[in-house]
């Protein structure tokens, strides 16, 4: 099937390359401008997956058969000192960001992916929209995708009166070398997701496959956010 037609995707992170593929399978012409000229793989932590999640990478055509994370069995609740106050079991698959984002980036034709594209302004007009990017660059197509985060350029443009607000806390995140976590500690958090609810606060960890997608025991890296 193909349209003739073509999609403009501000952003070219998770979203964006989702929505591209998706495009693509159905027939639009796609090309997606990120304002980064970084390769974004080195960025974000740990990720959980789901059904929908390896539905979608399926439908792309994207390689589930090879894993995606470290799988832990169970969720645990621990109190202040460490210790266990209740599990249950349930089996989950813990990614991280570059195990998903780096197959549906190296998927899509590098020509269309254009980096170092800080969009400028949108100019919608009868015939379709255009966009302008700060480096004086235009692009034209029939449709225009903002995938271009929480400060979002098209969002300001279109629905100035949404701002970000601040939600009343503040996360932390690290990601720990699995060889630099403690034996003890590394046999009891190592194969499960991990919760402590302090008052007013929250702590999560769990395993995630290394920053070069190793996942072999001893290799991997440790998700926390508080």
């Amino acid at each position: 099937m193909t349209t003739g037609r073509r999609v403009l995707i501000i952003g070219g992170s998770l979203g964006g390359l989702f929505a591209a593929h998706l495009l693509r399978g159905i027939g639009w012409h796609v090309d997606v401008f990120e304002r980064s000229t970084e390769d974004l793989a080195g960025r974000g932590a740990g990720l959980g997956t789901h059904d929908a999640l390896v539905a979608v990478l399926r439908r792309i055509g994207i390689d589930v058969d090879a894993p995606l994370g470290v799988e832990t069995h169970a969720y645990i609740w621990l109190d202040r000192r460490g210790g266990v106050i209740r599990e249950v079991a349930l089996r989950r698959i813990m990614s991280a960001w570059a195990r998903i984002y780096r197959p549906l980036k190296d998927a899509l034709p590098a020509q269309h992916y254009h980096p170092g594209k800080a969009l400028a302004r949108v100019e919608p007009d009868d015939r379709g929209v255009t966009a302008v990017f700060a480096d004086g660059a235009r692009a034209t197509g029939e449709l225009l995708i903002a995938a271009d985060g929480a400060r979002s350029t098209v969002r300001a443009q279109f629905l100035p009166q949404i701002r970000p607000a601040y939600a009343g806390y503040v996360a932390w995140r690290a990601l720990a070398a699995e060889a630099d976590i403690a034996p003890a500690h590394r046999d009891l958090l190592l194969e499960r997701n991990a919760f402590c609810v302090p008052a007013g606060e929250l702590a999560i960890s769990y395993p995630v496959p290394a920053r070069d997608g190793e996942l072999r025991p001893g290799k991997r890296d440790y998700n926390i956010v508080w």
